[in-house]
């Protein structure tokens, strides 16, 4: 214990450390959620919208914020895009 001033700093140390837990499950995972966004952003908005109708405001880990100059994202879908769009959304391959 050190005294400084009207406080007093107290130092502690572990022994022995012991990590029984697989945090190699949590890495991967979020590694995994890195990529799945920006997958998201190219694969499906900058494919299904035209980039015009659409600006990208924030992307993290697990969020995408983005303006939208339509009311509805189907609203904004390229006309030649659409059947496509509705296939994959029930599929669930681009939007899952």
């Amino acid at each position: 214990m050190e005294e400084i001033g009207e406080a007093f700093e107290i130092e502690f140390r572990k022994e022995k450390v012991t990590i029984n837990l697989p945090f190699q499950i949590g890495i991967v995972v979020y590694q995994m959620a890195k990529l799945r966004m920006p997958k998201f952003c190219y694969d499906c908005l900058h494919y299904f919208v035209d980039r015009r109708d659409f600006e990208l405001i924030q992307m993290e880990t697990d969020s995408l914020y983005f303006a939208l100059s339509h009311k509805t994202l189907e609203e904004a879908i390229r006309p030649e895009r659409f059947d496509e769009f509705e296939a994959r959304k029930k599929k669930l391959v681009c939007l899952g």
